[in-house]
């Protein structure tokens, strides 16, 4: 009986892993249309530090790893957290535009990815602008 407790949050904690995490928010409409097998580091790739994003609402701090690749963008989910999930490879031209949005505490950008639209990922101002001319449909303010 003593065991009981233990094991049961080790199964919880799997089943979390494996299937809840990497299907949250609109990550799941990402993997579903720009999913790939490739490998961010095994071409010309960048590594972008962003520590924080929101992808379709869900807040993702310090589990997506960003890559600005020659064609698009690239995400991957850190490895604890992928579970069966797949990479995520954008093209610069599937995303639409960025829309500004000001707040007391700054600046954040919302890029809209898709056409017909699949969701939006969130990325502070800091990080936006290490992709800002990337962007191709410009920049929408946003109060």
């Amino acid at each position: 009986m003593s065991y009981f407790l233990p094991v049961v949050f080790l199964g919880f904690f799997i089943v979390m892993i494996l299937f809840v995490l990497p299907n949250m928010g609109d990550w799941r409409f990402l993997v579903k249309r720009y999913r790939t097998e490739k490998d961010p580091k095994s071409g010309n790739s960048k590594y972008l530090e962003v520590k924080n994003c929101n992808i379709g609402g869900i807040a993702y701090s310090n589990v997506v790893k960003f890559y600005e690749v020659d064609n698009g963008l690239f995400l991957k989910l850190a490895w604890i957290f992928r579970g069966k999930s797949k990479n995520i490879h954008i093209p610069w031209d599937e995303i639409k535009h960025a829309q500004e949005i000001k707040s007391f505490f700054g600046s954040k950008y919302r890029l809209i990815i898709g056409d017909p639209f699949v969701t939006f990922i969130e990325l502070a101002e800091k990080d936006f602008l290490k992709i800002k001319s990337k962007i191709k449909g410009g920049v929408e303010q946003l109060s």
